[in-house]
C-alpha cells in the first residue's frame, strides 16, 4: 500500500474533522495535490457519526497500547530531526452506556405484575380487590367500565392513522437565499469508505461504519413496531368504536435490532442560516451533497419550566404568552439590536456595561430579559454589551431565511458535512487513506516540516502540513483537563415539552447553582433522520470537569425520568430514559509559550461547547489566506456541461509567426493580433471552403471514373 503513494505532495493533512476537510478542499479545488490521512476507519474524526451498534463496539473498544517507537534511523539525514506524534486516537474518554429498559417484553410485563400482587391494599372505591366492611359483608369490585375510562385517561401517543394526517416538513436543500422542498429523501451524499488496502485518487466516499442509511432502511426497521412489542388495547367503548393505541414500549432487544436507523453525532451542531458555513456551502456548491431541515422551536427555561419562545414577527404578535405591552417592548429593542454597528455612537454609554445592565436599563421585563439573554444571544449574565449585541444580531439575520427560527440542521446528523467536503477534494484530485496515518515528523535545520513517515514507513515530502489537534505532538499542544467537553446522549419516549408533531427542539441552560457552565440541549425526532419512529435523541454538551454524569445529573433528575419506561404512563409525567450515553472530549490548545512549532504546521481546534459551525470556518479560512493570499477561498465549481475541453495540437496548428511575435510584444499588440488572427482565420476558412468544394468535385469525378473503368473490366470477364 505505501509503494502506491506519490513520495511528495503540496499538502497532507492529518484527521478529517470538520476544519482539516474544508481545508483539504480548498486546496484541492486550486490544483494543489492533497495527501489526507486518518487513524480511523471512518471520516469526520471528532466531528463524526455513528450508528448504534457501531457506538457500542466504539465503545467496548480497550484502549491501544503503546506500541514500541520503530527505528527510522535510514530514512532521516543529519541535519533533519524526528519528531513523534501521538498513533493512539483520542476521540472520547470516560465513555459509559447504559440501558434503562429490560431485554424483552415479557420481562417488563413481569415485573409489573409482581408489583401489582405485593401492592398494599387501601381502602379506596377504586381498589380493584374485593373489601369487607365492619359488619363482614365484601363490597363488589368496581365496574369495568369504570376501568375503561380510567385506563383511557392514562393513554398517550397517536395513532397510526392519526399521524399520516400530520404534516412534517420536509427537507430544506440549500440553493442560495432560499430553499427547494424536496419531497424525494433517499438521496444520500456520503463519501465511500476507502479500503485500508488501497488507496484512490478518483472521487471516494463513505457510509460512516453504516451509520447512513435511506429512509426506506429506517421505515423497515420502524415499521414493526405495533407488532414487534407496541401495547396496544384492543377493547372498545360503548359505541364500538376502538380506542387510540397506547404509545411504544421499547426493548433492548428493539433498540439494537433498530440499530441502522440511528446517526449519533460525537459533536452535535446547528447551522445559522445567514452563518458562515452557509455562505460557504452555497459559494463552494457543497450542499449540493446534504440536506437539512429547519429547527422548530427555540426553548427557555423560564421559573423551572420549558417553554417556547417567539423568534419572528409574526410568532411574536401571535403569541399568547407575551403582554401585548411586552410585545412592543420586545420589537423596539431587537430593532435597536439590528442595527447597532450603523450608529456606534448610541452604544457608547453601555460600553462599560454588562448585557444583562442594558436589559434592565430598557425597563425590560424579568420575562423579557431571559427571552433575549438565554434563547436569542444565549450569552451568561458576565457577557459584555458588545458580546450580547453581536450574538442577537447574528441571530436576527438568520431569522425568516429559511424559517421561523434561524437554525438549520443536517440531516442524518452533523458528521455530514465534514465528508461533503472531503468528497469535493477527492473530485478535484485528493488522495485519501483510512486506518493511515504518520508516525513521525521530519524537521529540518530551517525548522521546517520536511516530511513525514506514515504508518506503513513510507516517507513521503511536503510543503505544508494540516493536522487536527488530536494529532499534534505533544510539546506543540496544551491539554486543559478543566476544559473538557462533557457529553450526554439520550433516547426518550417523548419530547421535554409536548408537540402534536414532530419538531427539531434548541435549549440552551444558563449557569446556576447546579452547573457552573451553560448546557446545551439539543433535542431531535425521527424526522430528523437520527433515530427510528417514536423515539427522540436528545444531546447534552457542556464545559464540564471531567465527569459527565456528574455535570448532568441536575438537569437530568429536574426534567428527565430514569425509572424506565412503563405500560401506563401519565401524560404529565417525565419523558422516560430508554438508553444513555456519557463521556468526554478533551479540548486542545495550541502552546502559545513555545515557538518550537514549524512555520508550515497549522494545528487545528476540536470541537467547541458552541452550537454553531462558524469557528471552523474561520479558522479554516485564516490559514488559506495565509498561505495562499491571492486565491479564491472555495469558489463554485464549473458545471460538467459549460467545461470545454480543448485539445492543445489544434490549439497550436494554426498559429502564425506574426501571430506569435505580436503575442509577446505586449497586451495591445496582443488585442490588434487577436483581431489580425481573426479575419485571417475568416479568410482561411473561405479558402479552405472552396479547396475543398473542388477536391470534393474531383474526387466525387474521379470516383465515377472509377467506377466507369471498374463496369468494363466487369463486362470484358463476363465476354
Amino acid at each position: 500500500m505505501a509503494s502506491d503513494l506519490p513520495t511528495e505532495f503540496d499538502f497532507v493533512v492529518l484527521g478529517t474533522g470538520l476544519p482539516e476537510s474544508i481545508l483539504a478542499a480548498a486546496f484541492s479545488r486550486i490544483g494543489y495535490k492533497v495527501l489526507h490521512l486518518d487513524r480511523n476507519d471512518h471520516y469526520s474524526d471528532q466531528w463524526a457519526s455513528f450508528n448504534l451498534r457501531a457506538l457500542e463496539r466504539f465503545a467496548e473498544k480497550k484502549e491501544r497500547k503503546t506500541e514500541e517507537e520503530k527505528d527510522y534511523g535510514d530514512k532521516i539525514e543529519e541535519s533533519e530531526t524526528l519528531v513523534r506524534i501521538p498513533t493512539a486516537d483520542s476521540l472520547v474518554e470516560n465513555i459509559r452506556i447504559k440501558y434503562y429498559i429490560p431485554e424483552h417484553l415479557e420481562c417488563m410485563m413481569l415485573v409489573e405484575d409482581m408489583n401489582k400482587l405485593f401492592a398494599p391494599k387501601e381502602d379506596d372505591k377504586n381498589t380493584e380487590t374485593a373489601i369487607s366492611d365492619d359488619t363482614g359483608n365484601k363490597i363488589a369490585k368496581p365496574d369495568e367500565t369504570q376501568k375503561t375510562g380510567e385506563t383511557d385517561d392514562c393513554q398517550v401517543g397517536i395513532s397510526d392513522s392519526q399521524e399520516s394526517t400530520k404534516s412534517v416538513d420536509t427537507p430544506n436543500t440549500i440553493t442560495g437565499d432560499n430553499t427547494q422542498n424536496t419531497t424525494t429523501q433517499d438521496s444520500v451524499h456520503n463519501p465511500e469508505t476507502i479500503d485500508n488496502t488501497q488507496c484512490t485518487d478518483n472521487a471516494t466516499t463513505t457510509d460512516n461504519a453504516g451509520t447512513n442509511d435511506t429512509p426506506e432502511t429506517q421505515t423497515n426497521d420502524t415499521q414493526n413496531s405495533t407488532t414487534d412489542g407496541s401495547v396496544t388495547d384492543e377493547k372498545t367503548t360503548k359505541n364500538d368504536q376502538p380506542l387510540p393505541k397506547k404509545k411504544k414500549i421499547w426493548t433492548k432487544g428493539e433498540l439494537q435490532d433498530s440499530w441502522r436507523a440511528f446517526n449519533i453525532d460525537l459533536a452535535p451542531k446547528l447551522l445559522y442560516s445567514s452563518g458562515k458555513m452557509v455562505e460557504l456551502l452555497i459559494s463552494s456548491d457543497v450542499a449540493k451533497y446534504c440536506e437539512f431541515r429547519t429547527v422548530c422551536r427555540v426553548l427557555t427555561q423560564h421559573n423551572q419550566f420549558i417553554e417556547k419562545i417567539p423568534c419572528s414577527r409574526a410568532d411574536v404578535f401571535s403569541s399568547k404568552d407575551v403582554s401585548m405591552l411586552d410585545k412592543r417592548k420586545l420589537m423596539k429593542f431587537l430593532e435597536w439590536c439590528a442595527g447597532y454597528h450603523k450608529n456606534p455612537e448610541e452604544y457608547e454609554e453601555y460600553k462599560n456595561q454588562t448585557f444583562l445592565e442594558v436589559l434592565k436599563s430598557r425597563k425590560l421585563s424579568e420575562k423579557l430579559q431571559n427571552i433575549i439573554s438565554n434563547a436569542i444571544a444565549m450569552v451568561t449574565k458576565d457577557a459584555s454589551t458588545e458580546e450580547g449585541l453581536k450574538k442577537t444580531q447574528v441571530f436576527l439575520q438568520s431569522v425568516g431565511r429559511y424559517g421561523n427560527t434561524p437554525f438549520l440542521f443536517p440531516l442524518y446528523g452533523s458528521g455530514e458535512l465534514p465528508q461533503a467536503f472531503c468528497r469535493l477534494c477527492a473530485v478535484f484530485g485528493g488522495i485519501y487513506c483510512l486506518q493511515m496515518t504518520a508516525d513521525a515528523l521530519i524537521i529540518n535545520k530551517d525548522n521546517k516540516c520536511e516530511a513525514i513517515i506514515t504508518s506503513e514507513g513510507q516517507r513521503i515530502s511536503c510543503k505544508w502540513l494540516i493536522m487536527g489537534s488530536s494529532y499534534s505532538p505533544k510539546q506543540y499542544i496544551t491539554t486543559d483537563n478543566q476544559r473538557q467537553l462533557s457529553r450526554c446522549i439520550l433516547f426518550t419516549d417523548k419530547s421535554l415539552l409536548h408537540s402534536e408533531s414532530q419538531e427539531l427542539s434548541l435549549l440552551w441552560v444558563p449557569p446556576s447553582d447546579h452547573n457552573k457552565h451553560p448546557i446545551t440541549v439539543l433535542e431531535l425526532p425521527q424526522s430528523a433522520m437520527v433515530c427510528p419512529k417514536d423515539l427522540y435523541m436528545v444531546h447534552l454538551t457542556m464545559e464540564g470537569s471531567g465527569d459527565p454524569e456528574t455535570d448532568f445529573s441536575p438537569f437530568v433528575s429536574q426534567y428527565l425520568s430514569t425509572d424506565g419506561q412503563t405500560q401506563n404512563d401519565e401524560p404529565s409525567e417525565k419523558p422516560s430514559i430508554l438508553w444513555s450515553g456519557y463521556f468526554s472530549q478533551p479540548v486542545y490548545t495550541v502552546n502559545e509559550k513555545t515557538t518550537d512549532v514549524p512555520s508550515n504546521i497549522f494545528i487545528l481546534d476540536g470541537p467547541s461547547s458552541d452550537i454553531h459551525m462558524d469557528d471552523p470556518v474561520s479558522q479554516a479560512k485564516e490559514i488559506f489566506k495565509h498561505i495562499c493570499p491571492d486565491e479564491d477561498f472555495l469558489p463554485k465549481p464549473p458545471h460538467p456541461d459549460d467545461i470545454i475541453y480543448v485539445d492543445e495540437t489544434e490549439a497550436t496548428a494554426g498559429e502564425g509567426e506574426s501571430w506569435v511575435g505580436e503575442k509577446e510584444e505586449g497586451k495591445d499588440d496582443q488585442k490588434n493580433g487577436t483581431s489580425q488572427k481573426v479575419e485571417q482565420t475568416e479568410t482561411e476558412s473561405e479558402e479552405k471552403k472552396e479547396t475543398s468544394q473542388n477536391n470534393l468535385q474531383e474526387t466525387t469525378d474521379d470516383s465515377n471514373l472509377s467506377s466507369d473503368q471498374n463496369n468494363v473490366t466487369a463486362n470484358k470477364q463476363e465476354l
